[in-house]
């Protein structure tokens, strides 16, 4: 990792250790060392070559870079590169080749296949059931219930030649991430950084990735990235790392120390993803705490009044962002300064907190965009919202309606008008919302979706 300075290390536990439970319960992030029965069966017999002959001429997704950067998002305003298919054996005589002045040496490939996905399609290849059959199921199982994350929703393979990282995103789903060959370096944020790490808007096809990058941080455009505190594990062959949803993470592939100029390091994963997004308990409260904000609201109307005033709310709401304003200057610096302290803070000390205020941001965020039918007019009014423009809107306005309204979700969400307030200001700190994300133009390549195609600039 090409990191500023030291950091501390995910713990490292042996799989049978006491302590797995806790961890696992709490939603922390642990690494797995001495052979962890998940994978123990297949280390050391999965390779390249026997890969090549199970998969024999079935195509397997492969993502293609000129870079290290894995994109994973491909497209004008995203990422250069694209997703191939190519048999396994294809995949690995197109890697074993870079830097020999044959083939299309100026690549980088990354292969992601999956093997199990139960309800869908039978994806595992024949050759592989049976060892399949020897992974630690029941152990899974065991690890799953501690972590209160089931079922299993898909288990993917992960094929690299020692080139080549993933940028820091989140996964809504739990995921332990187990190493078969060669090594990995993950960096690891737990989610109260999330607004330190600059999240793509929501709704633009990158959300869940980070615009700032720890490795190369550029602290004058994304200063909160100095308060952002990461965790690093280095996996080694039959280490699992336990990565619990929402924890944002930069994976890179680790080369031999001999692979010289052109690197050749044969690197396999797992990936077993189990659980669900664990929304529907927010979901719950925000429906509650939507609907406490529209009985407190001093405004009612006939039904159709309301619909005049719904298009009034759009015209008004994006007018008063575009007239922004600079704050009510009611509020002294001071006093703004402890609320974002106490409520960082607060997120800090209490996973269930963060998590609250990260879903919470996104949900502003896409009411946003919808009052006003568009991401970027969405973000304008956040960002007036959270510099206290609305103060100024004229009483009984749709847009000041409207303000009030978010906020008064906010407030009924996050417990106080105040850690309302400061939501408002981290998410939309330092022109987050502001167009600092590229326009998407065109179409999106991503393998997730079953995409294939190409986007070089």
């Amino acid at each position: 990792m090409n990191t500023a300075e030291p950091r501390q290390r995910v713990p490292r536990v042996a799989w049978n250790d006491a302590s797995v439970t806790g961890h696992l319960a709490r939603g922390e992030p642990i690494l797995l060392v001495g052979g962890c029965p998940l994978i123990a069966a297949v280390v050391g017999r999965w390779s390249f070559d026997s890969l090549s002959a199970a998969f024999g001429e079935r195509d397997c997704s492969v993502h293609v870079s000129r870079t290290e950067n894995f994109a994973r998002l491909y497209g004008h305003g995203l990422g250069l590169g694209g997703v191939r298919q190519m048999p396994f054996r294809s995949f690995v005589e197109a890697a074993s080749q870079r830097g020999t002045g044959s083939h299309e040496t100026d690549l980088n490939y990354y292969l992601q296949v999956p093997l199990v996905s139960p309800g869908a399609a039978q994806s595992t290849p024949v050759a592989l059931e049976a060892e399949l059959r020897d992974l630690g199921w029941a152990w899974l199982h065991s690890a799953c219930e501690a972590a209160a994350s089931q079922p299993l929703q898909a288990l993917q393979l992960w094929a690299g030649h020692g080139v080549g990282m993933t940028p820091c995103h989140f996964d809504a789903m739990d995921n332990f991430l187990a190493q078969l060959e060669g090594r990995k370096s993950v960096l690891v944020y737990p989610p109260h950084c999330s607004f330190d790490l600059y999240p793509y808007p929501t709704g633009h096809p990158a959300d869940n990735f980070a615009m700032a990058d720890p490795e190369r941080p550029d602290l004058g455009r994304w200063p909160g990235l100095a308060r952002a505190t990461a965790l690093e594990a280095e996996l080694a062959p039959g280490d699992v790392l336990w990565l619990p949803r929402y924890h944002w993470h930069l994976v890179r592939q680790v080369p031999d120390a001999c692979g010289g100029a052109t690197p050749f390091s044969p690197n396999l994963s797992l990936s077993a993803w189990v659980g669900g997004k664990g929304t529907e308990a927010f979901r719950a409260e925000a429906d509650a705490a939507y609907a406490a904000a529209k009985l407190a609201e001093a405004a009612e109307a006939v039904c159709e009044g309301e619909q005049e005033q719904g298009e009034q709310e759009q015209e008004q709401a994006a007018a008063a962002a575009k007239g922004g304003g600079e704050g009510t200057g009611e509020r002294d610096d001071k006093v703004v300064e402890a609320e974002d302290i106490e409520f960082a803070a607060e997120c800090a000390s209490h996973r269930v907190a963060a998590l609250r205020a990260f879903h919470a941001a996104r949900l502003v965020e896409t009411i946003a965009a919808k009052l006003l039918r568009s991401q970027v007019e969405g973000g304008a009014f956040l960002t007036a919202l959270a510099a206290g423009a609305d103060a100024s809107w004229p009483a009984g306005s749709s847009a000041r309606r409207a303000a009030r309204r978010i906020r008064l979700q906010l407030a009924h969400l996050l417990g106080s008008e105040a850690n309302a307030a400061a939501l408002l200001r981290a998410t939309t700190q330092h022109g987050r919302l502001a167009g600092a994300a590229p326009p998407v133009d065109g179409p999106v390549v991503s393998a997730e979706h079953g995409d294939l195609g190409e986007y070089w600039g």
